[in-house]
């Protein structure tokens, strides 16, 4: 078997060993490259690749996330580098940011033919667009907004019940006057002393006999006390609040 000088090609013999020192440093060099120590040190000069013919970086963040995608991000503002951007509809210019015009267009909006909106998630979450899979009723296509913090409950999202009402009576004042020296005449009418003919029907003359006088009060038509304000409930879900980046370059 031949040993070889794998660190000074130009000298290599066959059937002659090498110094081992050598070969120590290709195993140091083969070790950092594998642990992300690439460059121009480590690369043959003559190799067709080198460190400045590589877009690490880039090749990186295709791989990792692609243009148009967006992460959470606890940063208050965008990060340097100028890949990334705060998703806050902003507004960018076509020409700058070709590959994300062409991905997404004006789904979000645009102000004007050389300009293009990225999306505004502030206070927003998100949900995957529904397609076929019909779980969303409305707002749920790609570009769409939907939901409210906030909503005050209609009738027709109560659901059906009865309001039950306890025993109860309803008083009805009035008075029961026994009419005395009152004579019945032969048709069945009463004199009173003021004068005042009542007609009871009938009875016999001399018969002593009961007049209601005027009565107040009457049946209650509120028959259950009102309850609820109105006001808008709270719909939102715990919540934890974050910038959402996107990847724009």
């Amino acid at each position: 078997m031949g040993f070889y000088n794998v660190v000074n090609a130009t000298s290599l013999q066959a059937g002659f060993p090498e110094d081992v020192s050598q070969v120590l440093a290709n195993f140091q060099a083969i070790a950092a490259v594998l642990n992300g120590g690439i460059d121009d040190s480590n690369v043959n000069a003559g190799a067709n690749i080198s460190l400045s013919k590589l877009n690490l970086p880039q090749d990186l963040l295709h791989a990792l996330l692609p243009i148009g995608g967006f992460i959470p991000y606890l940063g208050a503002s965008d990060p340097a580098g100028g890949w990334f951007m705060i998703f806050d509809g902003r507004s960018l210019l076509r020409a700058s940011y070709v590959d994300l015009f062409n991905l997404i267009g004006t789904t979000w909006g645009s102000v004007d033919g050389t300009h293009f909106n990225i999306p505004d998630f502030r206070g927003r979450t998100v949900f995957g667009v529904d397609g076929a899979a019909a779980r969303l009723t409305a707002n749920d296509t790609l570009g769409a907004f939907g939901g409210v913090e906030k909503h005050p409950l209609v009738e027709a999202e109560l659901g059906s019940h009865d309001h039950d009402m306890s025993s109860h009576t309803h008083a009805y004042s009035h008075d029961h006057i026994t009419q005395t020296g009152a004579s019945v005449g032969g048709g069945g009418q009463v004199t009173r002393g003021t004068g005042v003919v009542v007609d009871l029907g009938g009875g016999g003359a001399g018969a002593p006999c009961k007049i209601f006088s005027g009565s107040t009060g009457g049946p209650s038509t509120n028959l259950t006390g009102a309850a609820g304000s109105g006001t808008a409930h709270q719909n939102m879900p715990p919540y934890g609040i974050a910038n959402w980046l996107g990847r724009v370059l």
